[in-house]
């Protein structure tokens, strides 16, 4: 479900809502579409209204145009931020934010410039939040929700006021979550769930408060996700999808609360599925399958709705071929990846979407060796080596591309070694090797890329061919060895894999014997 507390995705409905008090006010209003107004905008027109019933006319004059300025920067924020161009977006939210400082300055009392005021710390905290800078974000949400927390004080029957609050805090979660403090997270989630069930109490018939508190449930459950709750995580994420249910059945119409669906029910299955309940998770994620595969119908040209697609396919694929059931698990996932291929003729530069192409080849792969149909899964591997070292070369910085390059060379090579071609093999374990052995060395703290590096010292110090003596295989289960030793001493060495010293030993063993 696309959170709802991003100021953005509010402005339609806040729209919608200040629309009769306006028009109440402003008659000229009366035939404004509410979907095309921008919260500046509304608010502009609020105080514009409020400050025409001030006494002093001059102040109220000199505030209007400053109000214009501000909402033009706004306007023009919100159409770079369109177009990810978000250092950009980021100044034209701070022009605005620096105007409305001073009118809020000069005119404490005025509510309408407090709220405005908010808006703007909200605008500037969303943009940091999609460069990645949530720290940075978190102060700017923290000061909106500081003059959200006055405004619904002062008034306890606004429900916009209350509604303000309740976003402010889902967006403080959302910025706590990032930055790994989970437990502040659902602290402010749950703060926002509280308002939102008041807010629907007051009104039980109104959608819009019934979507917020399915965003709430949604948020809880990611954050008790997060946690390892996996319990908790299920009884919020039913929470959520119950709602989401019951909206989507209201008005099938409605792509949007189709899709909220849609990805409720995936949230659910993924959890079920860490619960080790796969027959569950199945059911969740083909009714998944089955809105979107319906979205997509009713439009084909929806990119977003068919990477959408794509993944509730790949999904089943996961799930049935953990289930054993290979023949279901190959049909979803070429499904997947017919489409994938498709976005990518769309945005060839799409960073994103190629990984996800060479993600499904990869797990093509996976199903093939698992038959065995190992020139199949040859196939699949190397399609996906392609693309990573394509991805690899692009971005050398980008850790996760390094690594699933370095997983790719080593499935290859394990496709040769069951075909007994060694020195294909060896070449390829080789080229994983070099690439694990800089990851870990990056970061010795990386229990997974250290864990890497074993499985790659185990593979070339087993494997046999001219280009490997023994001399070189010894070093590398030596070296396997310490590391798994480390690993170990650190606590990072769980049950399963407390079998490789043996394994190791009883290698080395061979060597010494001889």
């Amino acid at each position: 479900m696309i959170p709802i507390v991003s100021r953005a995705s509010a402005r339609s409905w806040l729209a919608k809502t200040l629309r009769g008090a306006l028009q109440s006010r402003i008659g000229a209003l009366s035939t404004a579409d509410p979907a095309k107004l921008s919260v500046g905008f509304v608010l502009a027109m609020l105080v514009c209204v409020s400050h025409a019933q001030d006494p002093k006319p001059a102040a109220s004059s000199g505030n209007r145009s400053q109000v214009n300025v501000a909402v033009d920067d706004d306007t023009a924020g919100d159409r770079l931020s369109g177009k990810g161009e978000y250092a950009a977006a980021l100044k034209s939210y701070q022009a605005a934010l620096a105007i409305r400082q001073k009118l809020v300055a000069a005119n404490p009392s005025d509510l309408n410039l407090q709220r405005a005021l908010s808006l703007s710390q909200t605008n500037i905290g969303d943009t940091l939040s999609a460069q990645g800078e949530f720290g940075a974000a978190l102060k700017y949400y923290q000061a909106a929700l500081a003059i959200d927390r006055q405004l619904a004080a002062a008034d306890p029957s606004n429900a916009t006021w209350q509604h303000d609050l309740s976003v402010s805090l889902g967006d403080i979660g959302d910025s706590l979550k990032a930055q790994g403090d989970l437990q502040a997270a659902l602290k402010s989630y749950q703060a926002a769930l509280v308002i939102d069930q008041k807010l629907l109490a007051a009104e039980p018939s109104s959608t819009r408060w019934q979507r917020d508190l399915s965003v709430d449930h949604e948020n809880i459950g990611d954050a008790l996700l997060a946690q390892g709750d996996l319990d908790g995580a299920v009884k919020s994420y039913r929470a959520d999808l119950a709602i989401a249910q019951k909206l989507a059945a209201s008005d099938p119409s409605n792509t949007k609360w189709q899709r909220d669906l849609s990805v409720s029910d995936n949230k659910l299955g993924d959890t079920l599925i860490a619960q080790g309940n796969l027959a569950a998770a199945l059911e969740n994620y083909q009714a998944a399958l089955a809105i979107r595969q319906k979205l997509v119908a009713g439009d084909p040209t929806n990119w977003k709705w068919q990477r959408d697609l794509s993944t509730s396919y790949s999904k089943i694929g996961t799930t049935s071929s953990s289930h054993g059931n290979l023949a279901a698990a190959i049909t979803n996932y070429t499904e997947a990846l017919m489409i994938r291929q498709k976005l990518i003729g769309i945005d060839p530069s799409n960073l994103d979407w190629q990984n996800e192409v060479a993600f499904t080849d990869d797990r093509l792969g996976d199903v093939f060796d698992d038959m065995p149909n190992l020139e199949s899964a040859l196939k699949c591997y190397q399609a996906a080596l392609a693309i990573r070292q394509k991805l690899a070369a692009t971005d050398p910085l980008n850790t996760d591309f390094q690594r699933n390059l370095s997983i790719s060379d080593n499935k290859l090579g394990d496709v040769f070694r069951a075909q007994s071609k060694n020195d294909a093999a060896f070449k390829s374990y080789q080229a994983g090797f070099a690439i694990r052995q800089k990851l870990a060395a990056t970061d010795p703290t990386n229990a997974a890329w250290q864990m890497d590096l074993v499985r790659s010292l185990w593979e070339i110090g087993t494997l046999d061919t001219a280009a490997n003596p023994d001399a070189e295989k010894v070093k590398f289960l030596t070296k396997a060895l310490a590391l798994v030793q480390k690993l170990r001493d650190s606590g990072h060495l769980g049950p399963t894999q407390e079998s490789w010293f043996a394994r190791l030993n009883k290698e080395l063993d061979k060597y010494k014997a001889k």
